[in-house]
């Protein structure tokens, strides 16, 4: 079938859709609105999520590892209060800190433990007993004076950085939450993020009572806190973005249509797509992330661009014949084509994340096209259902907006026409300036820095990860697989040598803080047992000696036993603070960690690493490969639609040259900003492919048809511009302001996509009008 029969096919197509859904409009109306009650109920249950671990798909291995560490030790992100002490463990100190560590208790829901000066193990031996009790057990009576309490505090390995700064300055509560929790039928089912968050208020709460009350500044944060946080900033924001949308369009339709249909039938349109694609999330379960809240504005503008085109022809049409059922019809007949094939560019623009493994970006991709499909249907059926139904008056169709637009692109059409070569080979000297800015561009993923200065949490989490000589773990799982296998001589020479090279060590130029393992229990129990003698802070010499001491220090104090090791002996966790820092650095740095690992436990443990912190780094690398593989997706299938468009291989591969550049303008822009790509961000080149295209094909469409009439691609450009121009002019408009509402976020990320978005659509409407012109003018006179 050759492209003018595949043209003529959809045109027949669409013509005959129209007629049907203007004779029948109540029909049409009724389906969609019975569509959409149902996809309401859906919408409802979507849930925001900025867990780490909702950037995997739940197979994921990284995420199954980390699953399975959860399921056998818990959770390792907790929340941390952290309190000055003025150098001194004072008594009437101490005992605010056993109120609010009381008051926590009674009020925090979830709450699994919680671990301070006040309750921390103490593990000492008496009369050759071994005995585990609380380090202050009978507070406040006191078995020591409150010199030689810190005195003794920081000569405890254990307790350093964890429960008490090197320097006595701060001392802290670790708060850890319920790993898994009951919920009825559904049975035991891991905390969510609202159950997350009810801990969180419930814990904040506490704190800012007990600062008044007790007159104590008290810091809160860890990776709960920091993303409940980021989920009320990320609703809030996505609130605010979605209203100013809303205000655009009607704005912008209102100033282009003057007309009440030409601002209700858009927004209308608008509504239902995006309701409609988050019913579908909300059926699958899929949450929203961060990276779905930074696109949602921008699929404001792609669902309101199909109504455009097609009431805009619609408008001249009838304002030309005053008849409704003939004027839809022939906008559905010319324009509609072009609307689907866009929609079918777009989409394709979306799925083309589906190329990468990140679950965040997968979603991402599935659920816009989503969104692009809804906003089509709903486009060229409700338009002429509504159209049927409303009275409509004649209005000429020529206004000061579309006069003053058809002057503007008619000097553009002018000089594309006259200087196509002049035009070209700038565009190409552009292209490759762009290409060479390009290559200063940087990566970089920090959800903490996602946070405004303002936040308090942010300021905390800073302040905590200085004092605590860091704030994240990674957590290294050590699988002997034999039972006792962590008894094995050699096995604990080598875990011991590598929690000495690791504790304070340095990989990829960062730097590893304190380690907790079963070395620091193997050391207090052996110490405890020589009477408590400092010397004797050390592992037994002997295997057999070491396991009578873990079956001595069980038999007192299980709990923490089996917070390192698992129930056959045959694992153990070693836990390695981190500095907060970059993902890009983590990667680095964890990738340095596994291979040491491999070659200090070569055959005697298989090395595994886990955690929120390990997540993040594991993220990195994917988001580059993602962007890359969906980037070189998009490009090849919009060659593939273009070439058989426009029925010429040449052809087809020039058009991509306009659409191209305004990505490389977008990248460029953030270069000159010193912006990163980051989650958000990396995912502009391929989302922009999708839709600066849009303008392109809609050219390209409407040219065909006049040159195939006129024989001439000068006159052809011409007409083009001043026939759909204004409403290429206008979406694009709309696009970029729909993409400014992102500069409201309190979310960096996401203002850094909307700033980044803004110019690659502006970029990409000079590039339509003018470049793409002069290249289809060069071209088509070397036929």
């Amino acid at each position: 079938m050759s492209a003018n029969s595949s043209n003529n096919l959809l045109s027949n197509l669409f013509k005959r859709w129209g007629a049907l859904t203007f004779d029948k409009p109540w029909f049409f109306i009724g389906l969609c609105a019975i569509m959409l009650a149902l996809l309401v109920s859906q919408a409802m249950k979507v849930k925001m999520d900025m867990s780490t671990e909702a950037m995997l798909h739940e197979l994921d291995p990284a995420r199954v590892s980390y699953d399975a560490f959860r399921e056998r030790f818990g959770r390792e992100d907790v929340i941390l209060l952290t309190i000055p002490t003025g150098g001194v463990l004072s008594v009437p100190l101490l005992k605010k800190v056993a109120a609010v560590q009381a008051q926590l208790e009674t009020h925090t829901p979830y709450l699994n433990k919680i671990t301070s000066l006040i309750n921390a193990r103490h593990t000492y031996g008496q009369d050759d007993e071994l005995i585990v009790e609380d380090l202050l057990e009978g507070f406040p009576e006191l078995r020591f004076s409150e010199s030689e309490l810190l005195e003794f505090v920081l000569a405890q390995p254990s307790y350093i950085n964890r429960l008490i700064s090197e320097d006595g300055q701060f001392l802290s509560i670790v708060i850890e939450l319920d790993t898994f929790v009951i919920h009825g039928e559904l049975g035991r089912q891991l905390l969510s993020e609202p159950e997350n968050a009810e801990a969180v208020t419930a814990i904040k709460r506490v704190v800012e009572q007990t600062e008044q009350t007790e007159g104590i500044d008290i810091y809160l944060s860890g990776e709960p806190v920091m993303m409940t946080t980021l989920n009320a900033i990320t609703s809030a924001s996505t609130q605010l973005t979605s209203t100013l949308g809303g205000l655009v369009i009607i704005v912008f339709s209102y100033l282009f249509f003057r007309r009440l249909s030409g601002v209700l039938f858009p927004l209308l349109i608008v509504q239902t797509s995006i309701i409609s694609a988050v019913g579908v999330m909300g059926y699958f379960e899929a949450p929203f992330t961060l990276t779905t809240n930074a696109v949602l504005a921008l699929m404001l503008g792609i669902a309101v661009a199909d109504a455009v085109h097609i009431l805009t022809l619609f408008y001249r049409y009838h304002g030309e014949h005053g008849d409704k059922r003939k004027a839809i019809i022939d906008a559905m007949t010319h324009t509609a084509p072009a609307v689907f094939l866009t929609s079918v560019t777009t989409a394709i623009g979306f799925l083309s994340f589906l190329s990468g493994d990140l679950a965040s970006t997968s979603d991402l991709g599935i659920y816009s096209a989503v969104a692009v499909i809804f906003a089509l249907f709903y486009t060229i059926t409700l338009i002429p259902s509504f159209i049927a139904i409303f009275p409509m008056k004649k209005i000429p169709v020529e206004d000061k907006v579309n006069v003053s637009l058809q002057g503007f692109l008619s000097i553009c059409a002018h000089v594309a026409t006259t200087y196509p070569r002049g035009v070209s080979y700038a565009s190409l000297v552009v292209i490759v300036l762009c290409v060479w800015g390009v290559t200063f561009q940087w990566m970089s993923y920090d959800p903490v820095d996602f946070f405004p200065d303002s936040a308090l949490e942010k300021r905390e989490y800073y302040d905590i990860d200085k004092h605590l000589n860091g704030i994240t773990n990674i957590e290294i799982l050590l699988e002997t697989n034999t039972p006792s296998g962590i008894f094995d001589r050699q096995f604990l020479d080598r875990f011991i040598a590598s929690q000495e090279l690791l504790e304070n060590g340095s990989f990829a130029e960062k730097n590893l803080a304190d380690a907790y393992s079963l070395l620091n229990i193997l050391k207090e129990t052996h110490k405890a047992l020589n009477n408590n003698k400092s010397e004797f802070y050390t592992v037994a010499n002997h295997s057999d000696l070491v396991a009578q001491e873990v079956l001595l220090f069980e038999m007192s104090e299980a709990d923490d036993l089996y917070d390192v090791v698992d129930d056959d002996k045959s694992m153990v966790r070693l836990s390695l603070k981190t500095h907060h820092a970059d993902g890009v650095d983590l990667e680095k740095m964890i990738r340095a960690l596994e291979k040491e690992l491999a070659v200090l436990f070569e055959g005697t443990a298989e090395v595994q690493l886990t955690g929120a912190t390990v997540l993040v780094a594991e993220s990195v690398p994917r988001a580059i490969k993602t962007m890359v593989m969906s980037f070189v997706i998009a490009i090849f299938s919009i060659i593939v639609v273009m070439i058989i468009l426009m029925r010429s291989f040449r052809i087809g591969l020039i058009s991509i040259i306009p659409n191209i550049l305004p990505i490389l303008m977008g990248i460029n822009f953030m270069v000159i900003l010193d912006w990163p790509l980051t989650m958000s961000t990396i995912m502009v080149g391929a989302i922009a492919m999708g839709i600066v295209v849009d303008d392109t094909l809609h050219l390209l469409y409407h040219f065909k048809e006049n040159y195939v009439a006129t024989g001439d691609s000068r006159k052809s450009i011409k007409l083009t511009l001043t026939s759909v121009g204004p409403a290429l002019f206008i979406t694009t408009v709309v696009f970029s302001f729909c993409c400014a509402t992102n500069l409201f976020s309190d979310i960096s990320s996401v203002f850094m996509f909307g700033s980044t978005m803004g110019v690659v659509m502006f970029s990409a409407l000079m590039s339509d009008i003018l470049i793409a012109p002069a290249f289809l003018v060069w071209a088509y006179d070397k036929r």
